[in-house]
């Protein structure tokens, strides 16, 4: 009975090690898109929102009224409201990770074109590149967000299977009689 009662605290002790070493792994292949998701659901909001607080900056530095500058805003709003279900069909059989790409490459380039526009229109634009962007950031971030989610989700289920497998084939498990003799 000890030399049972020891071999099933090493077989424990391996199993918790392993446990820890899957953890990691899943603290780095999971945790790390939806932290990137997170950001860049944070940048996205930040530059649709910034604008709002430079409106008279950008009404003095392009010369045109407040109101007109405030265009930008509604303009952007449009675009998001309008071409999200349009722009998510259009691309809605293509790979989530190539799309991302390339909508944070649509929303770097437009900000780009943003800060080195000379004037009004090219500056609406370039906005409305950003808006393009994010219209289809916010279609497929969410299942993006959830696709990692359950990934995370079945490799838990898959390690407590595991381990459950485990123990029954090492006959690590106690019968009632053996529970009462102890």
């Amino acid at each position: 009975r000890d030399a049972e009662r020891r071999e099933v605290g090493r077989v424990v002790t391996v199993a918790a090690r392993c446990r820890v070493r899957i953890s990691g792994i899943i603290m780095e292949r999971f945790w790390v898109p939806l932290c990137i998701l997170t950001v860049a659901g944070f940048t996205f909001n930040t530059s649709e929102l910034i604008p709002i607080g430079l409106l008279s900056d950008i009404a003095g530095s392009f010369g045109v009224s407040e109101a007109r500058a405030g265009m930008l805003i509604t303009v952007y709003a449009w675009v998001v409201a309008l071409m999200s279900l349009p722009l998510m069909l259009l691309f809605a059989r293509m790979e989530y990770r190539r799309l991302m790409l390339g909508v944070v490459g649509v929303f770097v380039v437009s900000h780009i074109a943003t800060v080195l526009s000379t004037g009004y229109y090219s500056l609406m634009v370039s906005r409305i590149g950003v808006a393009l962007a994010h219209s289809l950031f916010w279609s497929i971030a969410p299942a993006m967000a959830v696709a990692v989610a359950m990934a995370v989700a079945m490799v838990a289920m898959a390690m407590a299977a595991a381990a459950h497998c485990a123990v029954e084939d090492t006959g690590l498990m106690a019968s009632t009689e053996d529970i009462v003799q102890i």
